[in-house]
């Protein structure tokens, strides 16, 4: 049996293993890949020390400083957790682990719009990760959905690969950083689609078209394009955890300044905590304090 267990391997997982290793801690990651949120990112430019850092390069750094330890990693996909006489039974697609402490870091997922043709197109001409399929779509035309800052870099991307891009959104201010709006309106390939949002995604066997309804007059219009890059935010990855974990009404872990959750020798960090920033260095910072926080767990137990 481990000391310690990290559900995630995105910046949280994996500073809460670096730092239980150098606790001297018996830790081990389960997760579907290292790195998280950084894989569907393109340019890093607010995390300190890189300047500019791209997000596939920065999750390979993460990686090698894993490596550097020689800290295990599972490649497991999380079903579920259970408390048992004193320890915890993490459920994976492979078998059972155990440990005498928990930390999740287990990220999000991306939102769905939640429209006809969605699912239905889903690889076929819709993506919720620009940075993983933009290729596919060079000198094409396509449509990214969203306000944010993750809507703003991904049409910023797109407009170095697409022929075309639109950009729709429901409101006509962006919440994205203004630094990236203004570099966007320099496009001269990017089309604004403003107070509009997607009513239905069209096509055959693959994507021909997207509907829009303007939010203020109500009036339709039927963009001819290729593809489809919905980036309207996220969700926690809490559905492996719900019933064993006190969550708010966005499905988050409820933590503490502890990263304590409603059960002792669990803790949790980074996006899928109820803590308002998703950021790379909150979640670096959450997983400190949790291992922090489980190595004294640990030793007041004595069982370390």
């Amino acid at each position: 049996m481990r000391d310690m267990l990290v559900l995630g391997g995105g910046p949280a997982g994996v500073t809460a293993a670096i730092y239980a290793h150098r606790f001297g801690l018996d830790v081990a990651i389960l997760t579907l890949d290292i790195g998280g949120q950084p894989n569907l990112t393109t340019d890093i430019e607010n995390y300190p020390g890189f300047p500019i850092i791209k997000g596939i390069d920065f999750s390979k750094k993460l990686k090698e400083h894993l490596e550097y330890f020689n800290i295990p990693v599972e490649y497991k996909e999380v079903q579920g957790i259970e408390k048992k006489d004193g320890y915890f039974v993490v459920k994976t697609s492979d078998g059972d682990y155990e440990a005498k402490t928990v930390i999740i870091a287990l990220g999000r997922k991306p939102k769905k719009l939640e429209v006809p043709g969605e699912s239905e197109f889903e690889g076929r001409g819709v993506s919720y990760c620009a940075v993983c399929d933009g290729f596919f779509f060079k000198g094409k035309i396509i449509a990214v959905v969203g306000g944010g800052d993750a809507a703003v870099i991904d049409a910023l991307h797109m407009a170095g690969i697409a022929q075309k891009v639109y950009l729709i959104h429901r409101r006509q201010e962006f919440r994205a950083a203004k630094i990236l709006v203004d570099r966007l309106k320099q496009k001269n390939n990017v089309e604004l689609v403003l107070d509009s949002v997607v009513k239905e995604i069209k096509g055959d066997k693959l994507v021909k078209s997207v509907v829009v309804e303007n939010v203020k007059t109500g009036e339709k219009r039927e963009i001819a394009l290729d593809g489809v890059f919905i980036a309207i935010g996220s969700v926690p990855n809490t559905c492996c955890i719900e019933g064993f974990l006190e969550v708010n009404e966005r499905k988050e872990i409820i933590v503490n300044d502890r990263q304590e959750t409603s059960v002792p020798g669990v803790y949790a960090a980074g996006d899928v905590t109820n803590f308002p920033h998703k950021q790379i260095v909150i979640a670096e910072g959450q997983g400190a304090v949790a291992a922090t926080e489980a190595f004294i767990y640990l030793s007041r137990s004595g069982s370390k």
